[in-house]
């Protein structure tokens, strides 16, 4: 997906994502007005948090696996809002 069309998606969208990336670290996310910043540590009260493997991280981001997929394989764990969690492929694929 372009970065405009990835906008267009994300519009209206206001969230904080924590990943959690097995032997690499922790990252978050921070998404408002259609732009996402990303930063290393720990966010304060993510809306989303993932665990994940480093594999199933570029599987995701390649687009070659989606969340909900990811999901149903336990590949990957998540706490928060669900509909965040279910959307995770338009915000980093």
């Amino acid at each position: 997906m372009n970065d405009a069309g990835r906008r267009e998606k994300l519009a209206g969208l206001d969230a904080t994502i924590q990943f959690e990336i097995e032997d690499v670290g922790r990252y978050f996310l921070k998404i408002a007005e259609g732009q996402l910043a990303g930063f290393i540590g720990t966010a304060e009260q993510p809306d989303l948090a993932l665990q994940l493997d480093l594999a199933t991280w570029r599987e995701l981001n390649a687009g070659s696996l989606k969340a909900p997929t990811a999901v149903m394989k336990r590949r990957l764990r998540f706490k928060g809002r669900l509909e965040l969690a279910l959307k995770l492929h338009f915000i980093i694929g």
